[in-house]
C-alpha cells in the first residue's frame, strides 16, 4: 500500500495535503493562514498546487538551515516543470490513488481545482497558478545532498544521477527571494 492510500484510509479529516518532504506550501498572497485560504477551495474534491521547482543555487555543501532560507535560483513561472501539481485532498471525496502522487481519482461529482478555480484532472495543468499558493519543491539542494539522495534511490524508484542534478541546475535559473524571507522568519521560532 502506498503512502497516500494509507494516508486517505483517515477520511475523517477534512482536509489533507499529499506532498513530499522536499516541498513546502508557501502561501504567497495577503491570505493569512493555510485552513483560511482552503475556505475558498470548499466545494471541490482538493486543490492542486503548482510547484516552484528549486536548484541548488551553486551550493555545493549542506547549510545548516532548512531548505527555505538556504536556496533561491527556482524555474521561471510557466516553465513546464511548474506544471507539476500536488494535491491538498479532501478525503472523503477521493475515490481512488492513481499510479503516480500528483493526481488522484474523485467521487463523482467532486474534482480537482487550482488556486484560480480552474479544472486540472491529471499530474500537470494547463498553465502555472502560483500567484496565491505555490509548492515550493527542492529537488536537488546541494551538490552534497543531491549526491546522497542519489545513493539511497528515489520513493518512486527512479534512478537518480548528475545528469539531472544539471538538468534542473540549467532551468532554475530565475531568482526567487519570497522563500528565503520566509525560512529565516520560520528559523527564528527554533533557534
Amino acid at each position: 500500500m502506498t503512502p497516500p492510500t494509507r494516508a486517505l484510509l483517515h477520511r475523517n479529516e477534512r482536509w489533507m495535503a499529499l506532498i513530499d518532504l522536499d516541498e513546502f506550501l508557501v502561501i504567497r498572497d495577503a491570505t493569512p493562514d493555510l485552513p483560511t485560504l482552503l475556505h475558498d477551495y470548499e466545494s471541490a474534491g482538493a486543490l492542486v498546487v503548482n510547484w516552484v521547482v528549486f536548484g541548488s543555487s551553486g551550493q555545493t555543501v549542506r547549510s545548516p538551515l532548512e531548505p527555505l532560507a538556504s536556496f533561491w535560483m527556482c524555474a521561471p513561472d510557466q516553465h513546464s516543470e511548474n506544471l507539476h501539481v500536488k494535491s491538498i485532498v479532501q478525503p472523503a471525496r477521493v475515490a481512488g490513488v492513481t499510479t503516480d502522487p500528483h493526481h488522484l481519482k474523485y467521487v463523482e461529482p467532486y474534482f480537482a481545482v487550482n488556486t484560480t478555480h480552474d479544472r486540472v484532472d491529471g499530474p500537470k495543468s494547463e498553465r502555472q497558478a502560483s500567484d496565491r499558493l505555490a509548492l515550493y519543491h527542492y529537488a536537488l539542494k546541494s551538490e552534497e545532498e543531491y549526491q546522497a539522495k542519489m545513493k539511497r534511490g528515489s520513493g518512486m524508484g527512479n534512478q537518480k544521477t548528475m545528469a539531472f542534478f544539471h538538468y534542473v541546475n540549467n532551468y532554475t535559473a530565475a531568482v526567487c527571494l519570497d522563500g528565503i524571507d520566509k525560512g529565516r522568519y520560520l528559523a527564528s521560532f527554533v533557534s
